[in-house]
């Protein structure tokens, strides 16, 4: 976390490695993008094999890789912010602010109303599955608007991501659900804490959003009546 380096030495530590941080985002750019703008990676790469939407060979467009880009990017542009860089800062705001409307534009289901893989590049279709990767653009904080709120609302049901044990990976309704069963890793619905942890991140991100805008309807609201 970039933001947990309050000393000088730390300091000195994150600007040092910032160009590295930035040729690293680059290598992303050449060897992941898609002609869109998306990024594609595979399921393996991700930690997350044997997962309903994707295929340890595939080039899909996913929520895992498409979030953690628009986060380094976001990185990178605070980062170049503390060196007073503003055409980095630019740069790098304008590479997040077009991959999170892509995000949103492109990998929206709006039949699931849900984040989904996207098989392919745009004009590709779906996965037509809710899988705990969704809810990662949320743990970056983007900002999404109150049209997707509505994809919370399957963390508490028992079709969706709900089980006694905690919440799954893919949602228990779909007819591939735990399906694969290859060995003892996989990613078709059973529970892992590192996808757990993605998801109670955003969730936690998502409810302190609600929270800041609640206070700031609040205050307005006073302020108003003060008048």
């Amino acid at each position: 976390d970039l933001h947990s380096f309050p000393t000088r030495r730390s300091s000195d530590l994150r600007f040092s490695l910032k160009p590295r941080l930035e040729e690293e985002f680059e290598r992303w750019e050449r060897t992941n993008r898609l002609p869109s703008g998306l990024y594609w990676q595979g399921d393996v790469q991700d930690g997350m094999e044997e997962s309903i939407s994707g295929g340890r060979k595939k080039q899909y467009a996913r929520p895992t890789i498409n979030s953690y880009m628009y986060g380094n990017a976001e990185a990178l542009a605070w980062m170049n912010a503390l060196t007073y860089a503003v055409d980095s800062v630019r740069l790098y705001k304008k590479k997040a602010n077009e991959l999170r409307h892509l995000i949103c534009e492109h990998l929206w289901n709006p039949d699931h109303q849900f984040f989904e893989t996207r098989r392919g590049d745009i004009g590709d279709t779906l996965a037509q599955v809710r899988e705990a990767i969704g809810y990662l653009p949320w743990y970056f904080n983007m900002w999404t608007g109150p049209k997707y709120d509505v994809a919370w609302k399957q963390l508490l049901d028992e079709q969706g991501f709900s089980a006694p044990y905690g919440l799954t990976t893919a949602e228990r309704r779909h007819p591939e659900f735990r399906s694969h069963g290859v060995g003892k890793c996989e990613w078709d619905g059973a529970i892992w804490s590192f996808a757990t942890s993605q998801t109670l991140t955003a969730l936690a991100n998502y409810l302190n959003e609600l929270r800041m805008k609640n206070e700031e309807f609040a205050t307005a609201q006073v302020s108003n009546e003060n008048r």
